[in-house]
Parts: C-alpha cells; sequence; structure tokens
C-alpha cells in the first residue's frame, strides 16, 4: 500500500523570504520549491530521493504617473501637479513611494487649443528632471514614470466697450478713433478695434446728417485684430449715439409805421451758420395784435406793441423733406411802432360888417 510521507522538517522555511506585504521577494531563490509530502505505492523497492526547486520571482511592473491643473491662460507654458503621483500596479501592503522635487512642469504651449469648432481641448503637460522613489519594497518593481498628462488651458474673457457718443445734428460724425474701453487683455498681448457708425440703422436726412435723438446700439465694432486671439473669449458692447437738436434762433425784425398805413412787410433774421449744410428754413411770419387796439376800420390804433410781429419756422432738406424736428428753435418776435398821423386844419378868412355878430 502506498504510504504518504511528510517533508523533512529541514524544509519548513524554505519559502519564507518576505518584504512588508508578506509576498516573496523579487529574484532567484534557490530550493525553494521542497516536496510537502508524496505517496508511492511498494516504496520498499524505490532509494526515494527529492531535489528541491529554484523559484525564479520577476519584478513587477509598476506605472508611476500625475494629474496636472487646469489654469486660465496667462501667457506662459508653466503647468502644476493636481495631487500625488499615482502609482499603478503595486501590491497591497508594499511600501513604494514617488517624490517629485526636482520636477517642473509645463504645457507644450502658452496658448489655448481649439478645434476647428472653436471648442476648447486639452494641451500636453511634461514633466521635466528626475523622478525620487522611495519603499523598502521598491526592488521587487520595475517602475516606469509617464511623464506626460493632459490639462487645459481656459481662455479668458475679453470685452471691448465701445464709448457712448454725443454730437449736434449736422456737425461732422465724432470720431471714434480709440473710442473704445478693454477688460481682460493680458499686457503681452495686443489689440486694435476699428468702429464704425451702423448706418443701416441709424435714421439719416437726405442730406446724409443724423437725424436728432437716442440711437441705440448705434456705434459698432468693423473688425479687431487681437495676438493670441484663440486664448480669449471675446466679446462686443455696441454704444448708443445721441444726437442733439440744433439750436437756431429766429429773429422777427421790429417794425414802425404811421396810423391808417398799409403794415410794413414784415422781415426776420438768423445766423445760416446754424443751419446744417444743405438744410433751408422758411419763416411765416405775422401780426398778433388784439381786436380791441383796432379801429372799426381795421386800423391798428396808434402806440407800442411789443412781441406782436410773429414768426413760424419749418426746416428742410436739400430734397424739400421737413427736417425741422432736428432743431431746437428760438423765436425773438418783433414790436411794431404805430406813430401818430398828422393832421392840419386851416380855417378860413372870413369878412363882415362890425357888429354883424358871429360869422361862420
Amino acid at each position: 500500500p502506498a504510504t504518504p510521507h511528510a517533508a523533512p522538517a529541514a524544509n519548513e522555511n524554505a519559502n519564507k523570504d518576505p518584504p512588508t506585504s508578506g509576498n516573496v521577494t523579487a529574484g532567484l531563490h534557490s530550493g525553494m520549491v521542497v516536496e510537502d509530502s508524496h505517496v508511492l505505492s511498494n516504496e520498499d523497492n524505490y532509494n526515494y530521493t527529492f531535489n528541491n526547486a529554484s523559484m525564479n520571482v520577476l519584478k513587477r511592473d509598476v506605472t508611476i504617473s500625475f494629474n496636472a491643473n487646469d489654469k486660465p491662460y496667462d501667457g506662459n507654458t508653466e503647468a502644476t501637479r493636481n495631487g500625488d503621483f499615482i502609482i499603478d500596479g503595486v501590491v497591497s501592503g508594499d511600501d513604494v513611494r514617488a517624490f517629485g522635487t526636482a520636477l517642473t512642469y509645463a504645457f507644450d504651449a502658452a496658448t489655448v487649443l481649439r478645434d476647428a469648432d472653436g471648442n476648447v481641448l486639452a494641451r500636453t503637460v511634461t514633466a521635466d528632471g528626475d523622478l525620487v522613489t522611495l519603499g523598502k519594497d521598491i526592488e521587487n518593481y520595475n517602475i516606469t514614470f509617464d511623464n506626460t498628462t493632459e490639462a487645459t488651458i481656459t481662455p479668458l474673457e475679453l470685452t471691448v466697450t465701445a464709448n457712448s457718443q454725443h454730437m449736434i445734428y449736422g456737425n461732422d460724425n465724432p470720431d471714434l478713433d480709440g473710442q473704445y474701453k478693454v477688460e481682460g487683455l493680458l499686457d503681452i498681448d495686443t489689440l486694435d478695434v476699428t468702429l464704425d457708425y451702423d448706418y443701416d440703422n441709424i435714421p439719416t436726412s437726405d442730406a446724409g446728417h443724423f437725424e436728432a435723438g437716442e440711437h441705440d446700439g448705434a456705434v459698432i465694432e468693423a473688425g479687431h485684430t487681437l495676438t493670441n486671439a484663440e486664448s480669449y473669449d471675446y466679446t462686443f458692447v455696441a454704444a448708443d449715439l445721441t444726437v442733439l437738436k440744433r439750436a437756431i434762433t429766429v429773429v422777427a425784425d421790429d417794425k414802425t409805421m404811421t396810423y391808417g398805413d398799409d403794415v410794413p412787410a414784415f422781415t426776420y433774421t438768423f445766423n445760416e451758420d446754424d443751419l446744417a449744410d444743405g438744410d433751408v428754413i422758411q419763416v411765416a411770419l405775422g401780426l398778433d395784435i388784439a381786436a380791441g387796439y383796432k379801429t372799426d376800420a381795421g386800423n391798428v390804433k396808434a402806440g407800442e406793441y411789443g412781441d406782436v410781429i410773429t414768426a413760424a419756422a419749418t426746416v428742410y432738406d436739400g430734397e424739400g423733406n421737413a427736417v425741422t424736428g432736428n432743431y431746437e428753435i428760438t423765436y425773438e418776435f418783433g414790436d411794431l411802432t404805430v406813430g401818430l398821423r398828422s393832421i392840419t386844419v386851416t380855417a378860413q378868412d372870413q369878412e363882415g360888417a362890425q357888429g354883424a355878430g358871429r360869422v361862420r
């Protein structure tokens, strides 16, 4: 019959060579494979010998990697590690550590990376320098350092706001060169913006003058050039244009007449420079005297009448369209002085006898 035998006592500890985790260390372990027991039928007919075997424990492959922090665009390639190193493949309980105090981190470029549709993409971050690995069990591992990862340089918000403009109807349009403010541009980058007026949406007279009023969003962008434009989210804010009414003063001239004469032709004066180029003015003049100051025959009674010569003006552009609403017209009404009419009464010579009485 087969008889079980236990392994010799001298071989019981042959496989004990543990690291921190209790596993067998890497390397060639001679005689490590021993017999635990055997069963052999007719064992008496044999001279039995068991030869122990060696076991070669290969080093375990471990990869050390890292994560990097995203950052807003700042014009340089500097990067920073996010958290501790990631050690993948170490047996649980083993002591393997990594330190990167001598490492520097950098993006592959300093600008924001975008695809053809403008979507922001991650860039490659590379660690440069020596990675230090420590630990009681470090010799049991083949360590590979993956010194690249990905992180995103995010774009900056860049806002250009046009300055509001004010002008007087008929004057030259304000020069828009440099009439904007910028928020969010780095000193290393340059921006040049060209502004213009939204001619298609600003009411304009036939003479080419912007009409008086508040024109919202009338100052627009015609174009811009920006270095490292992909690194910004660009926003333009249009500005309003306020066109003030043009001031003009119409003066009805004072007149003088004699009672009973025809009312003289009324005239007026104004400063032609107060009219916008291409505009013309028509003034209707009249006399505003209450009936009580006239005789039954309609003649204005003698006297001085203040502000009775009235004026009402209409301004037209060169095409005959009324543009009076673009003017702030001030009137100075004229005075009428009606002088006394001279009359001479002459008594006729008469003849009569003395004492004949009163002659009529």
